[in-house]
């Protein structure tokens, strides 16, 4: 992977997780005016597009950068709506930044799939084999969370935010993408097994 430009590349998500392993998980939200960015490049602001009342568009090389007040310091998982756009059918790729820098390596290179489909029924050749129909590309609006698309780690990712004023960027790695909605979300944990006895036992008092 290469560098982004102005943004420095720290360590791996293991040892960022370490690094802040004292922060709590606040279940606040915050979601992102998309169109009150402090500074913007490659980014055109959309109005009433494909359903959306407000969307931005963001090259391939774009940078935008927004303001965000964090109502509480802690880990928060980021959730992106999306659409792609028509352009060279490969995975779209996003590097984010916090306060000017990527918090860990693999953040400067997050991937988003495009929605294919078949272009028609399968085909049966002469000797009775299924012939694949060709893909063609679906444009609708996606939801989904910066994650890593390797598939090594299976939960979303968390990002280590302090409360109050905080800057979020994304830049453009690879293909142009339409957003429809930017939020930080507090992360979902799953009870751990004493946790959930514990919930079923208060619960079977009370009835």
């Amino acid at each position: 992977l290469t560098d982004v430009e102005g943004m420095q590349r720290t360590g791996t998500y293991t040892q960022y997780l370490n690094e802040h392993s004292e922060a709590g998980f606040p279940q606040q939200s915050v979601d992102v005016d998309l169109f009150a960015y402090i500074s913007g490049n490659g980014v055109e602001q959309y109005t009433n597009y494909e359903g959306a009342d407000k969307a931005l568009y963001t090259s391939g090389d774009s940078s935008v950068t927004w303001e965000l007040n964090i109502p509480e310091t802690g880990f928060y998982n980021i959730d992106l709506e999306y659409m792609a756009v028509k352009s060279k059918g490969v995975a779209i790729e996003r590097s984010i930044a916090i306060n000017g820098e990527n918090p860990f390596s693999r953040a400067a290179n997050i991937a988003f799939l495009r929605i294919w489909k078949d272009a028609g029924e399968p085909k049966v050749d002469n000797q009775g084999n299924e012939i694949r129909p060709t893909q063609i590309e679906e444009f609708d609006w996606q939801s989904e969370y910066f994650k890593d698309d390797m598939g090594y780690i299976t939960e979303p990712y968390q990002f280590y935010f302090e409360k109050g004023k905080n800057t979020l960027t994304l830049e453009g790695v690879n293909e142009p993408m339409v957003i429809k909605s930017l939020s930080v979300r507090g992360v979902k944990k799953d009870k751990n097994y004493d946790e959930y006895i514990a919930e079923k036992t208060v619960t079977s008092v009370i009835q």
